[in-house]
């Protein structure tokens, strides 16, 4: 299935966590199988701007991913009623160290930073949908892999039956680096928040 064949509901999750282990054949699997039963949409049609996350460090209880597709408007002038395949990455309470968000727009960014000054950004509710996802070092506690995406319960969502879920009861993840399409929390605090248009974003993957 490509982008541009009839969207499925929900989101896809093509998972780039190198950090996890998980061999390129079984991701590619569960790609396949997500496409073509579809999973939890979120409740908006994302744009045509992706953003960047990066931070020091992301630590949280309560992990759940699983994956879907997003959607765009049919009104979207860019690329009407186009579909981007992600996983969905859940966690109920996330402490974020030095957190960067920056989108690009023409020739600048518009960055957003924060928890910088020893006192981390917080999310309760957190829940990014991404098609790429990297990080230096990652440890879990209570990983469980391959569970059905329906009956995860230690996240702050679930998937569709039958497609491939995991869950953690911790996270921890040093240097992340996040390509979203969307971003939700059902609340944040952003420490010494600063938002600027500037020439440069983010630093890029792998730093």
């Amino acid at each position: 299935m490509t982008e541009s064949e009839t969207p499925v509901k929900g989101r896809v999750r093509l998972r780039r966590w190198a950090v996890l282990g998980v061999p390129g054949v079984v991701a590619t699997a569960a790609l396949t199988v997500l496409t073509a039963q579809g999973a939890l949409a979120v409740s908006f049609n994302i744009s045509s701007m992706a953003h960047t996350i990066n931070a020091d460090k992301l630590s949280g209880k309560g992990l759940a991913q699983f994956g879907g597709r997003d959607h765009m408007s049919p009104d979207n002038p860019i690329e009407p009623g186009a579909a981007k395949n992600v996983f969905i990455t859940t966690i109920k309470d996330a402490r974020i160290t030095n957190l960067c968000q920056a989108v690009q727009i023409g020739a600048a960014y518009l960055k957003i930073t924060a928890g910088n000054k020893g006192t981390p950004a917080k999310a309760t509710g957190l829940a990014t949908d991404s098609d790429v996802l990297t990080g230096k070092s990652a440890s879990f506690t209570g990983l469980e892999m391959g569970r059905d995406a329906s009956e995860l319960d230690k996240g702050a969502m679930t998937g569709p039956a039958g497609t491939f879920g995991l869950q953690a009861d911790t996270i921890e993840v040093d240097h992340v680096y996040q390509h979203n399409w969307a971003t939700t929390a059902g609340a944040m605090t952003l420490p010494d928040l600063r938002i600027e248009i500037t020439r440069d974003g983010c630093p890029g993957e792998g730093n």
